[in-house]
């Protein structure tokens, strides 16, 4: 895990800053779990598996759940204060592949590590919501949604990660 966590560090500190900056390296802002760091955006992945693994040691079947929040009716679920978290961090996630074709176009890697953090950034704020807990959800339905959304975060942050080369620790 530790060599992940370096080897996340290090990158995505150089990836972040365009490739006409000039940067110094700074050891300890890499390897800070707080802020713009690979770490950071590591413990995002580490959390929404580890969401999934508590559902599981819980007896909720997690890919179950990601089903039935499938076939929820959306636009409910989406309604209010939840809702407006929710819909924020989806229409980020909805953004990866514009971001990676400007990255491409622009030849600008650094695009594509600005939007990882957004996102991971936005799944932390929801996350850290206990309002918006998945294991202890009100109900069913919320429980599948909320699943859903971490799987989609999920889906999304591993692509992120491997297009950057950042590597996703088991544990952190």
């Amino acid at each position: 895990a530790a060599k992940a966590i370096a080897i996340g560090a290090l990158r995505y500190f150089l990836l972040k800053f365009g490739r006409t900056k000039i940067i110094t390296f700074d050891m300890e802002e890499a390897l800070a779990f707080t802020g713009e760091t690979g770490p950071y955006i590591q413990n995002s992945v580490v959390r929404a598996r580890n969401i999934f693994a508590k559902l599981e040691a819980e007896g909720h079947r997690a890919e179950a759940l990601v089903v039935r929040g499938a076939q929820l009716d959306l636009g409910a679920m989406l309604e209010g204060a939840e809702g407006d978290e929710a819909w924020s961090l989806l229409v980020l996630m909805a953004r990866s592949d514009e971001v990676a074709e400007q990255a491409v176009k622009a030849e600008e890697v650094s695009l594509v590590a600005k939007h990882a953090f957004a996102v991971a950034q936005a799944f932390h704020g929801y996350y850290q919501n206990p309002r918006y807990s998945v294991l202890h959800a009100e109900n069913e339905d919320r429980r599948a949604f909320r699943a859903l959304l971490v799987d989609a975060f999920l889906r999304q942050m591993e692509v992120l990660t491997a297009l950057l080369g950042i590597p996703i620790p088991d544990k952190m």
